[in-house]
């Protein structure tokens, strides 16, 4: 859903996810470390993580995949918390698809 960020599963079956992450430090103020951690949900629970940090102002990035059994109506969604700001990201993708529907 475009508009909330969810997806929510039509069909129960495989599903295949991916998510790629990156960080940029641009605060040249600040000479520390940032760090970002980003979750995949199910249904409010974290099944898949990544995280990423860059030092001294350079960048960083991190990609995750993998495959989960899911049921109608579930929902699944990315979140990203970073060391300066909860729920902000840099750069961050998500996708999937259904690799075999229950028969």
């Amino acid at each position: 859903d475009n508009t909330t960020g969810f997806f929510t599963v039509p069909v129960p079956g495989l599903y295949f996810f991916v998510f790629t992450t990156g960080t940029v430090n641009n605060n040249y103020e600040l000479d520390e470390s940032v760090y970002e951690r980003h979750d995949l949900f199910v249904d409010n629970h974290i099944r898949m993580s990544a995280a990423v940090s860059d030092t001294k102002r350079l960048s960083n990035t991190a990609s995750v995949h993998g495959a989960l059994h899911l049921n109608v109506g579930s929902k699944v969604d990315v979140r990203s918390y970073d060391s300066h700001s909860p729920y902000r990201s840099d750069i961050t993708t998500f996708t999937g698809f259904l690799v075999a529907a229950d028969v």
